[in-house]
C-alpha cells in the first residue's frame, strides 16, 4: 500500500474530468491556470446562478462549491439517479462530503 494514488476519471459525452475536483478539472472545463482563476470563476457562476448565503439544497452547495458547469455535467444527473429525487429536494450536506481541491492532485485520498 506503499504510494498507492486512487485517480478517478469520470466520463462526460466523451469529455474525460479528473476527480477528485481540483485545478486538473478546473482547467479542462474553464483553462485556468491558477487557485485564483478557478475561485473566481466558480463565484461568478455562483453569482450568476442567484445563490447567496447558506446553501438551501444539494444543488445550491454544489454551485457554491464547483460552479453550474461542472455541478451540471458531473453532479446533476449522477446524483438524481443516485437519490431517486430531484437535487433541490435534496439536503446541502451530502455534497460536501466530495473533496474539492486547489491543487493539480489526483489522488482521491489524502494519505
Amino acid at each position: 500500500f506503499n504510494n498507492y494514488i486512487n485517480q478517478v476519471v469520470a466520463n462526460y459525452k466523451g469529455e474525460l474530468y479528473n476527480l477528485p475536483f481540483n485545478m486538473n478539472t478546473f482547467y479542462q472545463m474553464w483553462g485556468v491556470k491558477n487557485p485564483e482563476e478557478a475561485a473566481a470563476k466558480i463565484e461568478e457562476q455562483k453569482e450568476k446562478a442567484g445563490i447567496s448565503g447558506i446553501p438551501k439544497n444539494l444543488e445550491e452547495q454544489a454551485i457554491s462549491l464547483i460552479g453550474t458547469d461542472i455541478y451540471h455535467k458531473l453532479i446533476k444527473g449522477y446524483t438524481e439517479k443516485q437519490w431517486g429525487r430531484k437535487a433541490t429536494d435534496l439536503p446541502s450536506f451530502i455534497i460536501r462530503r466530495l473533496p474539492v481541491r486547489y491543487t493539480f492532485d489526483n489522488n482521491y485520498f489524502n494519505h
